[in-house]
């Protein structure tokens, strides 16, 4: 059974252990509420989280909108929908995405030809902008002045297990 769930973010949110098990799945408008309070549900209890720092939450962007329109046309969750589904994903997005010409779009979204878009691609396609804001960099430059690896070697020099996580002597050398 497939359930479809709220149309607009609520007051508060909802968290569930469950949804880590693949039992259930809660949509974005319960993850990101409008203050920064959530009931998160266990097998056994209920808490409640909150929060002063309103930064936590904000309100949905144009590419998560897109992103969450793309879902429900991808009710198996595959992370793909089929191009004949591109015209009624537009349409659904609504201005200025319903006025866009299909025959252009398709192309530049199933570069391959193979009657699938991809939700990366047709988040990138329709929002080039937040496709490179959300690119990472590579782990050794996102690792600025080693912070982590030299935490995790004080830690190791002063722990009697060892640590599974083990960086590699070249990349080492070339920081």
């Amino acid at each position: 059974m497939i359930m479809f769930g709220i149309e607009k973010q609520g007051c508060i949110g909802y968290l569930t252990l469950i949804e880590a098990l693949k039992y259930c799945e809660v949509g974005s408008f319960l993850k990101n509420p409008e203050f920064p309070i959530w009931v998160v549900g266990s097998e056994s209890h209920m808490t409640v989280l909150f929060s002063e720092e309103h930064r936590l939450v904000a309100a949905e962007t144009p590419a998560s909108r897109a992103r969450r329109i793309f879902t429900t046309h991808d009710r198996e969750g595959n992370g793909f929908v089929t191009t004949d589904k591109l015209p009624a994903l537009l349409r659904d997005l609504g201005p200025p995405f319903a006025s866009m010409n299909v025959a252009e779009l398709t192309p530049k979204m199933d570069g391959d030809g193979l009657g699938i878009i991809l939700l990366p691609k047709f988040i990138g396609v329709l929002f080039p902008d937040v496709c490179t804001k959300q690119q990472k960099p590579n782990s050794l430059q996102s690792n600025p002045n080693n912070k982590i690896v030299t935490t995790l070697r004080a830690t190791e020099a002063t722990s009697t297990t060892t640590s599974a996580i083990s960086i590699p002597e070249q990349q080492q050398q070339q920081q």
